[in-house]
Formats: structure tokens, C-alpha cells, sequence
């Protein structure tokens, strides 16, 4: 059950797909249909002048009336072709990536995006790839697109939530949902995704799609961990909510890059981390420097988002605007069942070689929830669509019984 609902919402988006492409191809020239309806007037006019002076059926004034309609009728061709307006300019925008080569989304999910997108619209709107830092720096995306540097990108809330604090929210919210279905819902169903297309507005950014595709915050440690307690005096990375809360129950935070984890657990700067969920640590073969991995913190839901410059939005047609919205949803959601078939295997790969997984007993859980949820109220205190995020989320949790 835990996928079904996944599965779904990628049903319905390849269902309405169709007919988003089909809306989506360029419309029909003004004053088209005239032309050719007059040049099928024309082709049958000069028939029967052929078929007339082959025959000699035909009086010369009966020729040169026929002629005489021929005459009027490419005239108003020609006048219909020289007030018809000029072929739409195609349209070639830039796409930043978050992830870069060797990712599914980037070798698989957003290229087959681009292809439907290109193949639904007679390749008129066409978008260029580019992998992290190419265009512009991965913590400068925000403001480039804002400024019109790149016209789009794939990236993550988190990474703003010191221009929206909604963001805060994005990246995974430890002891709150458990599925990647629940999450989705909250984006798609609970208002998530447009409380903040409404926030990125003012910036001059339009989102097109947001929504959960992976797990995030699962640590990975070189001590065990089975309770609230194990954390105290443990040396961990992490950083946004995760950070917070591993502070409250007195770890000792260190803030180091994602590229330095390696070698930061292998010199023992740092006891443990958090990351993504398993296929990350795995791809970056944390499992060689550690010997515990803990998912119970994790949660399965890590908001990714494409937004784009308001401006070149508003510069495309109606039916490219809604084409661009069904193709970067059920990306999200093609993202969403590819990971997660990636985290499986990771895992099932780390615990072959020796990886052993720490569970929390449902005591733990709840203490642990608890601070999760003093934190949770403190993201609400930051703005209003914090605060109505928040309570869209408990009231959620309370319908699916993990919150009184």
C-alpha cells in the first residue's frame, strides 16, 4: 500500500498528458482555413477552364469569367497571407540541475521531460539541460532565476528558506508523515504547493511543480543508536529541522559539506550523518566509513521543485504554461518510484556488506515526536503560510492517527 497512491498520481498525470500535448501544439494561423479553402476554390476553377478549352465547350466569355474568379481569389489570397501573422519563434529556455550526472533525474527522468515537452509541441519549446554550477552557482539559483539569468531550474526549498521560511518545511520533517504518498498529498492535495507559488511570486519566480520524491534525513553512524539518549555528545552533520532537533537532544552539531561526509567519519571529525535516504549514502559509499544506519528519523518525502523566471513565464502561451505544469508533476512523481526503487536496492547492497540497521522502540519515537512537534510550532510562529503549512500538516497527521 505504500506506493499505490504514488502510483496513482502517476497514472492520472500520464493520463492527462495527451491532452495537455494536444492543447499545447501551436494554434492554427489566423485567416488559415480561408486560404485554403480558396485555393481549393482556385484548383477547381482552373479545371474546368482546362476542361473547358480542351473541349471547346466553353465561350471565350465563359473562360474569361472563370479566369475572372481565379484572379479574385488569389488576390484574396494574397491578402490573407500578408495579414496573416508571422510563424511563432521557437522558444529555447535553460534548465539548471540539482543532482548533475549519474542521477536518476538527470540521466533519465528530466530528459525524457524535455523530449515530451519538445515532442508535444512540434519542438517549437525546447529546453536546454545543464548540469549543477554550469550557469549559475546551486546556491545563487533563486535569485538567478528571479533576475532572469536562467529561465529554470530543478532545486529544492530548503535551500531558500532564508527568503521564504516556508522552505523549512520542505526537506523532509522528522516523526511527521511515513509515506512518500502522505507527503505528496500535502503538496498536491493540502494546498503545500501553492501556499508557496504564492510566497515565490514577489521574487519574480513562478513554481511550477513541487512535490516529494525521496527520503531525507536517515543517519548514517559509526556508533549504534536505539534511543533519544544515543545522540547526546554524538559528533553529527546535519543541518535545517534535523539539526534542530538532534541540538535539543544534545548532540554536538558539526557543519560540514556533503562531499567532506567521507572523510570526515573516516578521520572521526564527525560520528555520524545525516543525508538522503539509502541510495545517496550509498553512492557516496558512506557504508565503507560506518557501521550503523538509521532509518527512523527519516523521513520518506524530501521536497523537489522546478520554478521558473516569472517573466519568461508569462512570455509563453496559455497551452505551454499548462504542458509545463502536467510534465514537471509527473516527473516529480516518476522521480518519486525511481528512488524509491533505488533506496531498496542500496540498502539491501550496504547490508550485504555489513551495514546494520538501528530501530527506535515506539517509547523512543515518541519522545523524539514530541520535540519534533515544539519544532514544527516554532516554523509556524515564522509567517502565515508557515502557520496555515503547519496546521494543514497536523491536521493531517490526525486524520492518519499519528498525532492526538
Amino acid at each position: 500500500m505504500k506506493r499505490k497512491l504514488v502510483i496513482v498520481s502517476l497514472i492520472l498525470v500520464l493520463a492527462a498528458l495527451p491532452l495537455m500535448a494536444a492543447c499545447a501544439k501551436p494554434a492554427v494561423e489566423p485567416g488559415a482555413a480561408e486560404i485554403a479553402a480558396l485555393q481549393k476554390e482556385v484548383a477547381a476553377l482552373e479545371k474546368k477552364v482546362a476542361a473547358a478549352e480542351k473541349g471547346k465547350a466553353a465561350s471565350e466569355k465563359e473562360t474569361a469569367a472563370l479566369e475572372k474568379e481565379i484572379a479574385a481569389a488569389e488576390k484574396e489570397i494574397a491578402k490573407l497571407e500578408a495579414a496573416a501573422p508571422e510563424p511563432a519563434e521557437k522558444i529555447v529556455w535553460k534548465l539548471q540541475d540539482l543532482y548533475g550526472p549519474d542521477s536518476p533525474q538527470y540521466d533519465e527522468v528530466i530528459p525524457r521531460m524535455i523530449q515530451r515537452i519538445s515532442d508535444a509541441t512540434d519542438g517549437q519549446f525546447e529546453i536546454e539541460l545543464y548540469p549543477p554550477d554550469a550557469l549559475i552557482g546551486s546556491f545563487d539559483v533563486f535569485d538567478g532565476i528571479g533576475t532572469g539569468v536562467i529561465e529554470m531550474a530543478y532545486t529544492c526549498a530548503i535551500y531558500w528558506a532564508g527568503i521564504e521560511p516556508m522552505g523549512m518545511l520542505m526537506c523532509g520533517l522528522p516523526f511527521t508523515y511515513e509515506t512518500i504518498d502522505q507527503s505528496q498529498n500535502l503538496f498536491w492535495h493540502l494546498d503545500w504547493e501553492d501556499l508557496l507559488r504564492e510566497e515565490y511570486l514577489p521574487h519574480n519566480v513562478y513554481l511550477a511543480a513541487s512535490g516529494a520524491e525521496s527520503e531525507y534525513g536517515a543517519v548514517m553512524s559509526t556508533k549504534p543508536i536505539h534511543s533519544a539518549a544515543d545522540f547526546k555528545g554524538l559528533k553529527i552533520r546535519s543541518f535545517g529541522i534535523y539539526a534542530d532537533l538532534f541540538d535539543r537532544l544534545g548532540a554536538s552539531l558539526v557543519s560540514i559539506p556533503s562531499a567532506e561526509m567521507y572523510t570526515g567519519l573516516a578521520m572521526g571529525t564527525i560520528d555520524a550523518a545525516t543525508w538522503g535516504g539509502a541510495q545517496l549514502f550509498y553512492q557516496m559509499k558512506i557504508h565503507e566509513v560506518t557501521d550503523y544506519y538509521v532509518p527512523g528519523i527519516c523521513t520518506e518525502g524530501c521536497e523537489l521543485q522546478y520554478i521558473v523566471s516569472l517573466d519568461a513565464w508569462n512570455e509563453i502561451p496559455d497551452s505551454y504554461k499548462a504542458l509545463l505544469i502536467t510534465a514537471t508533476r509527473m516527473a516529480i512523481a516518476e522521480s518519486a518510484i525511481r528512488l524509491s526503487y533505488l533506496d531498496a536496492v542500496a540498502l539491501n547492497t550496504m547490508l550485504d556488506y555489513g551495514i546494520q540497521v538501528c530501530e527506535f522502540p515506539d517509547e523512543e519515537i515518541a519522545k523524539m515526536r514530541e520535540i519534533a512537534m515544539e519544532l514544527l510550532d516554532e516554523c509556524a510562529a515564522a509567517d502565515a503560510a508557515s502557520n496555515k503549512a503547519v496546521q494543514n500538516l497536523k491536521d493531517y497527521m490526525r486524520l492518519l492517527g499519528l498525532l492526538e
